[in-house]
This record gives structure tokens, sequence and C-alpha cells, in this order.
């Protein structure tokens, strides 16, 4: 399976438009492939699915690798060509990893049942090849590369030596790179994993669902600009002066001078914090938050009414139930960042927490009504 390129890209279009004596005729400057080939991805699987037990204890697990190839993107033209970029195939994007549920009922009486569901995920995803022409292909804020894993971020960061030490000016701020060539986030987890309990006694029920994602990292765009406008409550030490970046201030970055003397000179949290946050250049690799974050993500709380006399109108089962969903974060790395939340809604939108709204919490009722 796979999918198609857009419509008019199997040769080169004009668009006339009224003007001048006789009109305008423009050329697309898409120079297309006469032989593009639809996308194409093969994937190969192999699962197990078992029973214990008399059905109490059970395991499914599946092992898969994923390739796509044939992608679709532009290449960049020279100008003598007549067009700016040339619309081909290419690619080849493997994603490996395993599944697992594992299914348990360790308590079954007449009036009480508790089943517990456990799920853990696994995925590891590598760039295998882009096209020879263009190594590299930039999604939106993801950077696409031959040889490196999906998702990666690449922004400005401290300007280093060859030891890994941060250099710092004679103004006592750190000096940052002077592009976006320092890797600072992958959105991509390390892997996954939930548990959900049922439990039922006589008409109620209740159940809830805990999630948990460990790794990833997000670059927060919110984050740079608060600090950088000193709005944060991290930009309050230091306001009267004395911090020496490398030393009482970031102290887990060994900082040097120019010279390669270990850096000695004093500044203010006014001084620091413009520079290296804001709206432009900023240095983002200060601003990275961690995704890792286990939360209650569902609770329901049910009851059956008795039918009774409701019987005569068919009636078999009568639900009520209260349902709770996003209630709060039991534990998460960042303070500042939900990493459900994203820019977009598009590929190239993941790993960048931009003014996001506040995350919400839903409570809800509902009524199911069974007939015969």
């Amino acid at each position: 399976m796979g999918n198609s390129a857009p419509p008019y890209l199997l040769q080169r279009t004009a668009l006339f438009t009224a003007g001048g004596n006789n009109g305008f005729l423009t050329l697309n400057n898409i120079l297309p492939d006469t032989a593009l080939r639809p996308e194409l991805t093969k994937s190969l699987e192999l699962g197990a699915e078992l029973r214990f037990l008399k059905g109490r204890l059970g395991f499914d697990f599946t092992v898969y690798k994923t390739n796509t190839t044939n992608q679709l993107f532009t290449v960049a033209l020279p100008v003598g060509s007549g067009a700016s970029q040339y619309f081909t195939n290419g690619g080849d994007i493997q994603n490996k990893g395993i599944e697992m549920l594992v299914f348990i009922n360790p308590v079954q009486r007449t009036d009480f049942n508790w089943d517990i569901n456990l799920n853990y995920s696994l995925n590891r995803n590598l760039v295998l090849k882009i096209n020879d022409q263009r190594p590299r292909v930039d999604v939106g804020s993801i950077s696409i590369e031959q040889g490196q894993p999906f998702g990666n971020i690449y922004r400005r960061g401290f300007l280093r030596d060859d030891q890994g030490r941060v250099l710092v000016g004679n103004d006592g701020v750190p000096k940052r790179t002077p592009g976006e060539t320092i890797r600072v986030a992958n959105f991509n987890p390390d892997w996954m994993g939930s548990i959900s309990n049922t439990f039922s006694y006589k008409n109620f029920t209740l159940s809830f669902l805990i999630d948990h994602r460990q790794g990833g990292t997000i670059l927060s765009e919110t984050n740079s600009r608060l600090y950088g406008d000193g709005q944060a409550k991290g930009t309050l030490q230091g306001r009267e002066g004395g911090l020496i970046f490398g030393q009482n201030f970031f102290a887990n970055e060994i900082a040097v001078l120019e010279d390669g003397s270990k850096n000695n000179i004093p500044i203010t949290a006014e001084k620091f914090w413009p520079s290296v946050g804001g709206r432009i250049q900023s240095t983002d690799e200060i601003f990275v938050e961690s995704a890792t974050n286990t939360r209650l993500r569902e609770l329901i709380i049910g009851y059956s009414l008795p039918v009774g006399k409701l019987s005569a109108l068919r009636i078999t089962r009568v639900h009520l139930s209260l349902a709770g969903r996003n209630l709060f974060f039991i534990q998460r790395a960042s303070k500042t960042v939900d990493p459900d939340l994203r820019i977009g809604t598009g590929p190239g939108s993941e790993g960048i927490s931009s003014f996001a709204l506040p995350t919400s919490r839903s409570i809800g009722a509902s009524i199911k009504v069974d007939f015969k």
C-alpha cells in the first residue's frame, strides 16, 4: 500500500492570466518526473496470541518491520534549468518495533470480578535513504536525514570548543552557534505503556487507565520567549547580579573564555536571558524539555439499574456512567510542557511547544439503554 502524488505533476502545466495585449502565460516552476511512481509501503509482521488458565491469563505479542519507499518530494534545481524544483521519488524509511498486551483476571467471583490489561510498545525508526541529490529534507520543524532517526530537530546551541566546553565572550554571556546546526530534540519516545483495571461488583463498575511515556524531548518556544522577556520564575535568580555561567549558574556546563581560562565574569539575569532567549535567534538548546510523563488518562464509574418493571418495555439493561478523561499527571519530567500538545496537525509539527492552550480535562455522564 502507499500514497499517490498530488494531481498535475506528471507533466509541466501552464497558467494563463489576463493582462498586457494578449494575456500572460506562466509555466509551473516544478519540473515533473515522467517516470513518477506511487509511494509504497511494505511490512512484515510476526505475532502470537496465547491464553492460559481457562482464559484468565493471556499474552498478545507482535514484532513488526515496515519500510516506506518511493516517497514523493522535491529537489532544488539550478536557475539555468528554467524551473526551481524537480518533483521525484526517493527515500526508504524503516520502522521496526514490538507491541505486547498482557491480560490478567486475578479475581473471578459470582459478585466480583477484576480484570487487568498491560500494554507495552516500542518503535525504532531510521531514514535509510532519501535521494543522492538531496540527503536531507526539512518538513516543518523536523529534519529528515539519511542515516538518522526520523524526528530530529536542529536549532542553535552553545558554541563549544573541541573539548565540548562552552565558549564565553568578554561580556560573560555564552556564545551560540551561528546557524541551526545543533540537534536539540527528537520527540520519539523510548517506549510507551499503559495499565488499565476494571472492577465489577454486583451492579457497580469501576475502571481506570494509567498511561506512561518514557523518553523523547520537546523544544519549548514558549519558554524561550518567556525567559527572554523575564516573565518566567527561573529568571528571578541573579537579578541583582553575581551570576557566573558554569559556576553558580548552569553549573553542569564547563565554561571557558576565548583564551581557554575558566569563566569568572559575573553577569545579571537581565543581561543573560535576553541574550539566549526571546523571539529571534535564541539558544534553543537551553529550552528543551523531557516528554517523560505518567498520567491518569481515564476514570469511569458505572451503575446498571435493575430493569424490573421496565422489562415490559422490552428494556434489558439501563447503564449509567460518569467518565473523566485526562484527569491529572501522576508524574512528569517537565513542569511546563504537556507532551500531548503540539503546534499543529501536520507531519512536521511534532516536538515543538509554542503557546499551546492549556490541557483540558473533561468530565461527562452517559446513559445506555439496551432493548431486546
